[in-house]
């Protein structure tokens, strides 16, 4: 193997060039949620008065690349950290966060390695030094108290001017240390488009149109099916058979007796795949249904709804990925073993009888019919008093992955308690997902994000 340069780590923007890490917003700090008064939390002020903490919650993120040889090796990987401080910081005032110290260190995990699949450890350290401030007037004596006005002098009625100026509340230094796990691998990374159609159900009503859409949602309305790779239908956070409706640009026909009940959220979900070439890349779907028995917990071909499919229960190795759903809920693969002809359940508890299951199959094919595989990722966390989760939040018993970066991800799909998620009711960025809705979920609602990466 040949050798090569140390790797080098910088701050960069996100296009990779390299910015100098004290200058003003090289790295951003963000206030993430409302500061909470602390009356636990004391201090005490140069005057001797004894005052209450607030809670400030930042969120603090940038950019950083590894140099190897003086290349840009990694390109951007964002970094990011969220901090809770204890301050004076009564309302009204403002917080300012100065960079004191920067340094980031690029460690190779792999000893023997290809150059084009190295893997690193990066660790980011921050030195912040933060300031509560508040503006304040004080008068001073005007050193021109005489004013010329052709012959004579004139005395203006006072001799002190306002002048408005910051005080120091607060103000301590705080470190933040960030450990990001990066490889570089000769696998290309897919992006896909995805579109969210919301309308809600209508008595006895069965077709619905682009008319029908939430505006505050979106408004490209009702896809052509054939201008994308799949599609999903929702009908009360519930995963719909392919065979109870039919898709067509701006229009859903549902196929059951049955119209939804009043209210009920329906929900269409595009996906698209590109190539290189900008060509649609194709999907083949497979769902595989049946209902709880609530005595067992292995399922196989024989319990399969003819009415919705005969395929059974497909190998996975031979799809891009798969989901499971129970009562609509997506489920994490630590609660199920799936293979060719089997279903089997991990829970402690079995299903409810007439509870529907779903195993979703999703193969993705190349233009020469390949099939490409996902690696998908679960974070899991119950919903809480609050609209910002971080990898804290993350059940563990389900996975520790924690969220990862949108922008290292084919799509991102959030579900809160059983039902997907318009995209403008939340952001991820890494390490934290934030709610945008004016209501906060249930507490202990399941809080579910998808992250599919899909490889060419």
């Amino acid at each position: 193997m040949p050798a090569i340069n140390c790797p080098v780590c910088f701050l960069t923007d996100k296009n990779g060039n390299i910015l100098n890490p004290y200058k003003a917003d090289a790295i951003k700090y963000v206030e993430v949620s409302c500061r909470k008064i602390c009356p636990q939390e004391q201090a005490k002020l140069p005057s001797g008065k004894l005052v209450n903490l607030y809670k400030v919650t930042v969120y603090i993120k940038g950019y950083i690349s590894v140099f190897i040889d003086n290349h840009n090796f990694s390109g951007p990987i964002q970094f990011s950290k969220i901090e809770h401080l204890y301050l004076y910081a009564p309302p009204g005032s403002t917080v300012k966060f100065t960079v004191k110290n920067f340094s980031c260190c690029a460690v190779p995990v792999n000893t023997e390695y290809d150059i084009e699949e190295m893997e690193f450890k990066l660790i980011v350290n921050i030195d912040t030094v933060v300031r509560v401030l508040t503006q304040i007037d004080i008068t001073v004596r005007n050193s021109n108290s005489l004013i010329n006005s052709g012959e004579h002098e004139i005395c203006p009625d006072t001799d002190e001017i306002c002048i408005s100026v910051y005080k120091v509340l607060d103000h301590k230094c705080f470190k933040s240390k960030i450990i990001i796990n990066y490889k570089k691998s000769k696998k290309r990374l897919l992006k896909a488009n995805v579109y969210q159609y919301n309308a809600l159900s209508e008595k006895d009503k069965k077709t619905y149109t682009s008319d029908d859409e939430l505006k505050k949602y979106g408004d490209k309305g009702i896809l052509n099916p054939d201008d994308v790779s799949y599609l999903n239908l929702y009908i009360n956070g519930v995963l719909q058979p392919q065979v109870v409706y039919k898709v067509e640009e701006n229009e859903l026909t549902l196929e059951t007796e049955d119209a939804p009940i009043p209210g009920a959220p329906i929900i269409i979900t595009f996906i698209t795949f590109t190539d290189e070439n900008g060509e649609i890349l194709d999907a083949e779907i497979y769902q595989y249904n049946t209902v709880s028995e609530g005595i067992k917990n292995k399922y196989t071909n024989d319990d399969e709804i003819q009415m919705y499919g005969d395929k059974g229960i497909l190998d996975p190795s031979n799809t891009s990925f798969f989901n499971v759903f129970i009562n609509g809920v997506l489920q994490p693969k630590t609660n199920y073993f799936l293979k060719e002809g089997l279903l089997e359940l991990k829970t402690t508890d079995i299903p409810q009888e007439g509870v529907p299951i779903t195993v979703q199959f999703v193969t993705i094919k190349s233009k020469d019919n390949k099939f490409l595989k996902a690696d998908v990722f679960q974070y899991n966390a119950y919903a809480q008093d609050k609209k910002v989760y971080t990898n804290n939040d993350e059940i563990i018993s389900y996975g520790n992955n924690g969220i990862p970066d949108p922008t290292q991800t084919s799509y991102q799909s959030l579900y809160i308690n059983g039902v997907i998620q318009p995209n403008v009711n939340y952001t991820v960025q890494p390490g934290v997902l934030t709610l945008k809705t004016e209501d906060i979920p249930l507490k202990d609602s399941p809080i579910i994000l998808q992250s599919v990466c899909v490889y060419l």
